[in-house]
C-alpha cells in the first residue's frame, strides 16, 4: 500500500547515538527520538543527511531502524522516513532491478 499523505510539520535529520565502541546507541536512539517528539517534532529523518548511514552494516541499519521503529509505536502520528530503504528488491541501501 502506497502512501499518499503530505508531510506536514517540523522533521529534523537526526543523528545516530554511538558507543564507545562506535556502533550504534540503541537506548541513546530511543532517548533522541522521546526527546525531539516532545519538543515538537513530527518526525525524523534516519541515516540520511547526517552520512552516517554507510558507516554501518546492514546489520545495524537494521538494528536502528528497528529500535526507532518501535519507539515509534508509543508516539502516534510520528514519522521514521530514511532514504535507504529495507524492501525487496533494495540491498545494502543499493536499488537492484
Amino acid at each position: 500500500m502506497v502512501n499518499t499523505h503530505l508531510l506536514a510539520g517540523a522533521y529534523t535529520a537526526a543523528v545516530t547515538p554511538l558507543k564507545p565502541d562506535l556502533s550504534p546507541d540503541l537506548d541513546g536512539l530511543t532517548s533522541l527520538i522521546q526527546f525531539l517528539a516532545n519538543r515538537g517534532c513530527h518526525g525524523i529523518l534516519l541515516m540520511g543527511t547526517t552520512g552516517e548511514g554507510p558507516s554501518f552494516s546492514t546489520q545495524e541499519r537494521l538494528l536502528v531502524y528497528q529500535a526507532a521503529a518501535d519507539v515509534r509505536q508509543s508516539l502516534p502520528g510520528f514519522q521514521l522516513l530514511s532514504p535507504a530503504r529495507l524492501k525487496a528488491g533494495y540491498v545494502e541501501g543499493v536499488r537492484r532491478p
